[in-house]
């Protein structure tokens, strides 16, 4: 459950067909991000370029993304191992960014929870069931199949040793491939490793 100190003040930005929505934080004693944030101007020509991309694309630089380019190498790998494991592969964009929702929220990751129920709304999906999935998957509007997607993703978040045989088969009841399951398992763990780098770094809000 979120922190109830935390008060929030909306502001959505409409860049092309896409609203991205900022949130700001207004807690007492909230820190700005613990490590230098690198301009572009600072960034390698790579860095540099990328960068145009997100602005062309969101009209900003994640702030989470200026963190890594103080390591070029591991913004390279980032950047990376974002657009296959997002991008490309067997499982849809709207499965995995129901994943990332709810991690986020579980994880009380503010930060990542916008970036990507900005994500989900760019899928198609309304504001109902985006709250739903933060607040009660199980009796969320979405397929059964999701429901396990969501429940396998519950468990390998919050007691990875516990993983039984009972979740994989239940996704491989739900037709998930061998594959499909290696992706959704990666996807789980590239959401916990971003939430807690965000949460570690204290990565504050764009703008």
């Amino acid at each position: 459950m979120y922190d109830p100190r935390y008060k929030f003040i909306r502001v959505y930005t409409q860049i092309g067909p896409v609203y991205v929505v900022q949130i700001k934080c207004a807690l007492k004693g909230f820190t700005m991000t613990r490590t230098k944030l690198v301009e572009k101007q600072e960034g390698t020509d790579a860095i540099k370029k990328t960068y145009s991309c997100f602005e062309k694309k969101f009209g900003l630089v994640p702030n989470l993304y200026k963190v890594y380019a103080a390591w070029p190498e591991m913004f390279q790998v980032m950047k990376n191992q974002y657009h296959v494991l997002f991008e490309t592969g067997r499982v849809d964009r709207l499965t995995k960014e129901m994943i990332a929702i709810f991690v986020s929220r579980i994880n009380n990751c503010q930060y990542s929870n916008v970036w990507h129920t900005m994500f989900i709304r760019q899928a198609g999906d309304c504001e109902e069931l985006i709250s739903s999935i933060r607040e009660d998957y199980k009796n969320a509007p979405i397929s059964d199949k999701h429901k396990a997607v969501l429940t396998f993703s519950d468990r390998l978040t919050k007691i990875p040793y516990a993983v039984t045989d009972a979740e994989v088969d239940d996704l491989k009841h739900f037709g998930y491939s061998d594959v499909e399951i290696l992706e959704i398992t990666m996807v789980v763990s590239y959401c916990n490793a971003e939430n807690r780098e965000v949460l570690a770094l204290g990565v504050d809000f764009e703008g």
